[in-house]
């Protein structure tokens, strides 16, 4: 026999039923989903300009008439004769290349993508059933147990919370805190029981018990009181 617990709804892929161990059961909730994972951009860097390099034509030199190199020859001789004899002055001087600038090109760099973490509010819920009465030595309708080892009091409540939806107004006790008077004997060890009453009597609650019968066929009269 299948534990009690939620598993895949064979109705429905999109959701998951609650199984109470015989039974589904009308509660169901969305299938947990996985967050997708966040997609980083990619980024390239910028395209290199390409440069072409232009080709100069070197002009053609037009021939110096003969007469002007003629010309230009007695010119020179003369000038050698003037200064023939006389001091001759080299001036020199430094000279410097001022180093062009080397053009860089800048790396770019990309920041790092943020990671995004999904903050999960946990749900804070007020019980109802804080304050529910306390049957002493009173006949009351069981409608299901659940034991304490596997079942929460927030997982009872949310079932309880069910039966109101269906108008049944229901409480829930710890069967560790209650004994039984009835002929069925003690209450066991280690549950949480949903309840309804108190009643007046044995037969009031078998009545309630026929009328709910095709729904809840577990429910069943119990004669309690506190310890």
């Amino acid at each position: 026999m299948t534990n009690p617990g939620w598993f895949d709804d064979p109705n429905n892929d999109a959701q998951i039923r609650y199984f109470d161990g015989q039974n589904w059961t009308e509660r169901t909730r969305p299938k947990p989903t996985e967050p997708e994972p966040v997609a980083s951009k990619q980024t390239s860097d910028d395209a290199t300009p390409k440069h072409t390099a232009t080709e100069y034509n070197k002009p053609d030199w037009i021939p110096l008439a003969i007469t002007g190199a003629v010309i230009a020859t007695l010119a020179v001789v003369g000038l050698l004769l003037v200064t023939q004899g006389g001091n001759e002055t080299a001036a020199t001087g430094d000279s410097s290349q001022a180093a062009s600038p080397t053009a860089t090109t800048p790396t770019r760099q990309d920041s790092p993508l943020p990671t995004l973490t999904e903050t999960v509010e946990p749900e804070t819920t007020t019980s109802t059933f804080a304050e529910g009465p306390t049957p002493d030595n009173e006949w009351i309708l069981i409608w299901e147990s659940r034991e304490k080892t596997v079942y929460s009091r927030a997982d009872v409540e949310q079932e309880a919370n069910d039966f109101r939806t269906d108008g049944i107004h229901v409480e829930i006790l710890d069967s560790d805190e209650y004994g039984a008077s009835d002929s069925a004997g003690p209450l066991n060890r280690g549950y949480w029981v949903i309840w309804s009453g108190p009643l007046p009597t044995r037969e009031n609650v078998v009545e309630i018990c026929e009328e709910w019968q095709t729904i809840y066929p577990r429910c069943y009269p119990r004669l309690v009181y506190p310890k």
